[in-house]
């Protein structure tokens, strides 16, 4: 007896003090918009606190509409980690808060920033305190030397800040500065205590970031607790954190490796807000790695697509990535009709942080695109396979390149089989690579803008630029005033309603996770997972010579 079909959503939170089921409820609700859905017990995890929302299928004579589901029953889980990230403390922001406001890499490019800030801090010294060898018209070049100095510094520090905390890494420089300037020109301050102009200068600018360090921890502990602290501390890889990292990773992975070996199911989609993105991210690229990319032959037909693709995006990552979301999904259908247990066909991302991963995770833009390249951070396409000459002695049918895409993502291995006549063959297996997950998996990452890099979504932002041009990035124009309140837009992404508005979060979300699958969801064989099948061709093949 076969089965309904069944696709599971798996939503993971985002930063701060989550409470179990506060998010589950909030996604559901603008997953479903007026759709009932009910509640059960997740059976797969010992978790008591943990729930699942269950959305009925429709039936065959309701209508397409908010108040009738979808046309696949659809589960809807909660991944919460919030309770395994204890004991964070404002410390542990300050490297990282340090490295956005004085964002230098190298030896070098610290010594040019605190020059420039000398040559600020200088000229505003001998403006303030104006020595008598200096002639009639120095205040203007001082002035403008001062002004244009400052400048210079904005404009190489603000390359590497992300350009979502633009207008908040301009005003606290800009009141940093300005509070400097007001104790380095208090009146009679050099008189009345005999301090030199110099020292009033250097005690004047260090007590102005004493002050606004110290505002920043006593106005905004909380703030910053719930929306910075905890990315900073997941990507911490000091022993203090490792724990908690591990027992996060090791809950997500667990779930969605029972709800995949389950049988229950014939999708997944997986989607996370905020710090949740780059826990979602984490998971899919490991479960993927050792359980997802060796598993049942692929053709050069089933890449050809996807291959091509992937190689016109390489050669112009600036065209729209909508042939090579179309040929994932071919991909993750073809893998499903060979019997490939991978079920996790989309992962949506808002208000995702990874858009400066390359500042929180590696310390510069070269360091994050040496470990894609090696493979240790997954990207959208995924990293070329690289050609081996040992391939080469085969036809080329039977080589990873056998397409003649400038991108491909397979390996073939090249096995000794015996027949039962005690002849002996060829067999040929061609797999995608362990870190091709999203070759199947399809990425949307949506966010507010920070208009004026302010105005919005501080912490959400593209994603293509740094984890590949496969991504579809979705800035989100809807759902004013809320999505442009600075800061707080991070926050209410779930709270929105608009279905009906292009450019709304709601509207949006639910077209990006595609649950109305029925059109092109295959039907199960049967109860259980999905059998292997065998790798082929079978047929003896000779090597060419070299």
């Amino acid at each position: 007896m076969t089965r309904q079909r069944r696709q599971a959503v798996v939503v993971v939170h985002g930063m701060g003090e989550q409470r179990p089921v506060e998010t589950l409820n909030a996604f559901s609700e603008v997953i479903c918009r007026r759709a009932p859905f009910h509640s059960r017990p997740v059976k797969f995890r010992g978790d008591f606190e943990g729930r699942l929302h269950i959305v009925p299928a429709r039936h065959d004579d309701e209508a397409a509409d908010a108040e009738h589901g979808f046309d696949v029953q659809t589960d809807i889980y909660e991944y919460h980690w919030a309770h395994l990230m204890q004991g964070n403390r404002l410390d542990d922001l300050w490297p990282t808060f340090r490295r956005i406001m004085l964002p230098a890499t190298t030896i070098p490019q610290l010594l040019r920033a605190v020059a420039l800030l000398l040559v600020v801090v200088g000229a505003a010294g001998l403006l303030v305190f104006p020595q008598e060898w200096l002639p009639d018209w120095s205040p203007w070049v001082l002035a403008s030397l001062g002004i244009a100095t400052l400048i210079t510094f904005f404009a190489t520090q603000l390359r590497r800040v992300p350009p979502g905390l633009w207008g908040l890494w301009i005003v606290i420089w800009l009141a940093t500065l300005a509070l400097a300037w007001g104790f380095v020109s208090i009146p009679g301050f050099s008189t009345w205590f005999g301090v030199p102009p110099w020292a009033q200068i250097a005690a004047g600018s260090v007590s102005a970031l004493v002050i606004v360090t110290y505002a920043i921890s006593r106005l905004l502990p909380g703030w910053l607790v719930k929306y910075l602290v905890d990315v900073v501390r997941y990507l911490d890889t000091s022993p203090r954190s490792f724990a908690a990292r591990r027992e996060i990773r090791t809950g997500i992975v667990d779930l969605l490796r029972s709800l995949q070996d389950s049988g229950d199911y014939d999708r997944i989609v997986v989607t996370g807000h905020s710090l949740g993105s780059y826990i979602a991210y984490d998971a899919i690229s490991y479960l993927w790695a050792t359980t997802g990319h060796g598993r049942a032959s692929l053709t050069p037909e089933d890449l050809d697509d996807l291959e091509a693709a992937a190689s016109a995006l390489a050669s112009d990552g600036a065209q729209p990535p909508e042939e090579y979301r179309r040929a994932q999904r071919t991909l993750w259908l073809a893998m499903r009709a060979k019997g490939h247990p991978w079920l996790i066909s989309d992962f949506v991302s808002f208000g995702s942080p990874m858009n400066f991963a390359d500042q929180i995770y590696t310390k510069d833009t070269t360091e994050f695109e040496e470990r894609k390249r090696r493979r240790e951070l997954q990207s959208c396409p995924p990293r070329s396979e690289d050609l081996d000459a040992r391939d080469q002695k085969w036809p080329l049918e039977y080589r990873p390149e056998a397409n003649g895409h400038p991108e491909f993502f397979s390996y073939l291995t090249h096995d000794k089989r015996r027949r039962d006549d005690g002849s002996e063959y060829e067999w040929h297996t061609r797999r995608l690579h362990e870190a091709a997950a999203f070759a199947p998996v399809r990425w949307t990452n949506m966010w507010y803008p920070a208009r004026r890099h302010f105005f919005g979504d501080w912490f959400g932002g593209g994603l293509r630029r740094l984890y590949g041009a496969g991504i579809a990035d979705i800035p989100l124009t809807g759902d004013a005033p809320k999505s442009r309140i600075p800061g707080y837009a991070h926050g209410v992404y779930v709270t929105t309603r608009d279905y009906d508005t292009d450019g709304a979060f709601a509207k949006e979300f639910r077209r990006a996770l595609d649950l109305e699958s029925g059109a092109w969801l295959p039907w199960p064989h049967e109860d259980k997972p999905a059998p292997k099948v065998a790798a082929s061709p079978a047929e003896p093949v000779t090597p060419s010579p070299l």
